[in-house]
């Protein structure tokens, strides 16, 4: 079910990603060994995520949605 009151998306998005970034970097720095490049993966992905969080489902894990959008 995605999440549904607006005035409240932003304070639940920050928190799922602060929760599940280091995870997500911690994929991404397997791909890109240099670190600021890897930061600036992780900033791209995270604005990503923010512009499809209208659409997060949250019965799963908010891990899964970033990790399709950082690097294999």
């Amino acid at each position: 079910m995605p999440v549904a009151d607006s005035e409240d998306n932003h304070e639940h998005f920050t928190r799922l990603l602060l929760e599940s970034e280091p995870a997500m970097l911690r994929s991404i720095q397997v791909a890109v060994p240099h670190r600021a490049d890897a930061r600036a993966i992780m900033q791209e992905t995270a604005v990503a995520l923010w512009r499809q969080f209208d659409t997060y489902d949250s019965s799963r894990p908010f891990y899964q949605l970033g990790h399709g959008l950082c690097p294999n």
